[in-house]
């Protein structure tokens, strides 16, 4: 496992409640889109150890500096720690980890479902996609409870239109969000509405990201439809308490 030194270069607000935050890429630091990483920050008692918290990188290998995406809770003592650095301070982080990666030289087509702040792997091999001019289809799925949680959203747009290979459908889950403020496809990707999107095209590698309960319901739903369950890579994004899609409750750690 290799230890890395960064230093904070600025922390974004990209919703309501989610922030990115910008980190120098040391120099022999490489990844794959889609991979994780474990950031540390330094408790207030010297004696104490470290806090660490599992990330997906939420930029493209071709770039300069670093980022991560992640929502912001309160009760969070690494997201409230994390929020509050100042420019310059020392991170230390280890990594690369992780498959959720499509592999090169792959024919098949390529679909992304994310919900919620588990955008930020998808956004990661989505950019990649669109940089190296990959030649496969990708279908890009996006979940969001409202307009205002929607994190990344118009750079995603951004990177739909610069890749004629990708599609890209946004839906919104909340039931309180008016017509006025959102006129894009609205509800869960259940069976039904992934069958729609998907017409028929299940030969594929899935990679399903967000909250936990969120992408066993999805792959369910996909199973359902006839995706091979070998094709399909998940990252489970775990909140506070129970976290409920569809019939599913998942008990989790923090995200």
């Amino acid at each position: 496992m290799l230890d890395w030194t960064s230093r904070l270069l600025e922390v974004e607000w990209l919703a309501l409640d989610a922030v990115r935050v910008h980190f120098e890429r040391p120099d022999a630091f490489s990844f794959m889109p889609g991979q994780t990483i474990s950031l540390l920050l330094p408790t207030d008692h010297a004696s104490s150890p470290p806090l660490r918290h599992i990330f997906s990188l939420a930029g493209a290998p071709h770039e300069p500096a670093l980022s991560i995406a992640t929502r912001v809770r309160e009760h969070s003592a690494f997201k409230q720690k994390l929020i509050g650095l100042k420019e310059g301070a020392t991170l230390h982080f280890t990594g690369p980890f992780g498959y959720f990666s499509p592999p090169r030289g792959d024919a098949r087509p390529i679909v992304l479902i994310a919900g919620g702040i588990g955008i930020a792997p998808c956004f990661s091999i989505a950019k990649h996609l669109a940089h190296t001019h990959d030649p496969r289809d990708c279908l890009l799925l996006y979940s969001c409870r409202d307009p205002e949680s929607a994190a990344l959203l118009t750079e995603l747009e951004d990177c739909a239109s610069r890749n004629p290979q990708m599609r890209l459908h946004v839906t919104m889950t909340s039931a309180t969000v008016t017509a006025s403020a959102w006129r894009g496809l609205r509800g869960r990707f259940g069976q039904n509405l992934l069958g729609v999107l998907l017409d028929g095209a299940l030969d594929a590698d899935y990679y399903v990201a967000g909250p936990a309960a969120m992408v066993d319901s999805v792959s369910k739903a996909l199973a359902a439809l006839g995706v091979d369950g070998a094709r399909i890579a998940h990252e489970r994004f775990f909140a506070y308490g129970d976290v409920a899609y569809g019939s599913a409750v998942i008990h989790g750690v923090p995200r």
